[in-house]
């Protein structure tokens, strides 16, 4: 019953966040409603909270706020048995730790650790060369504005 509070609380404060256009608070809005979902075993989704907050984040290019919300993917899509899907965001969260000297390294290699055993040597290799790219990416792309971002029809 207390999540169930949290939940409608967080979604009145995500309204005011979108009217008020605050997009970090937004992006923080969404990674916090997935870990509510994710605690009461709402994996599927947590995984769209997690998603809605990683584009912002990218968007804001938040290398701290995007890696620890890959690390959370990785745990729901871990919860969810999609293990390649894990192996991608562990992947990509452990690379941005790395690159921002945190100690969630090692937290990360535990991690994928954790699932090695669920995923082929093949599989582990081709998505830790995707998140390498998507993090190539990241850090050499122009930051983009959210002015900059094609609006949103609505309608």
């Amino acid at each position: 019953e207390e999540y169930e509070e949290a939940l409608v609380l967080l979604e009145q404060s995500l309204e005011l966040k979108e009217e008020s256009d605050d997009h970090a608070g937004l992006a923080t809005g969404y990674h916090e409603h997935g870990n509510l979902l994710f605690m009461t075993g709402k994996h599927e989704e947590a995984v769209e909270q997690y998603e809605k907050a990683l584009d912002i984040e990218v968007q804001l290019r938040d290398m701290q706020g995007i890696a620890v919300t890959q690390s959370q993917l990785g745990l729901a899509y871990k919860e969810l048995f999609q293990f390649d899907e894990a192996c991608l965001a562990f992947y990509a969260a452990r690379d941005l730790f790395h690159r921002l000297q945190s100690p969630n390294e090692s937290v990360i290699d535990g991690a994928i650790s954790a699932i090695s055993d669920m995923i082929d040597y093949a599989t582990m290799s081709h998505q830790k060369e995707k998140a390498q790219a998507f993090v190539a990416e990241l850090m050499t792309a122009p930051t983009i504005t959210m002015t900059d971002a094609p609006a949103v029809e609505e309608g």
